[in-house]
């Protein structure tokens, strides 16, 4: 419901889509995910630089679902509160 509210909604989607109006500090960020030696593939076999690139996928994944699960756990809270 909420996706059809943001697409049928063309002052939300300008409110939501709109760039900040301060920006965004680059400094003390958290880096992105990195799958050991600072994300660095220090090997020079490509099976090894394909297990790399196929661990750090699969971390990237998990962050996203374990993210996605925290969501509708929100989302089913305030739809038992009634919004």
């Amino acid at each position: 419901m909420a996706l059809l509210r943001f697409l049928a909604d063309s002052g939300l989607r300008a409110r939501v889509t709109r760039p900040p109006t301060r920006p965004r500090p680059t400094t003390g960020s958290p880096p992105g995910p990195r799958f050991g030696n600072q994300g660095v593939i220090a090997e020079n076999d490509p099976a090894e630089q394909e297990k790399s690139v196929k661990w750090n996928s699969l971390r990237c994944n998990l962050i996203v679902f374990h993210i996605a699960i925290d969501m509708m756990e929100v989302i089913r809270q305030l739809v038992a509160e009634g919004w």
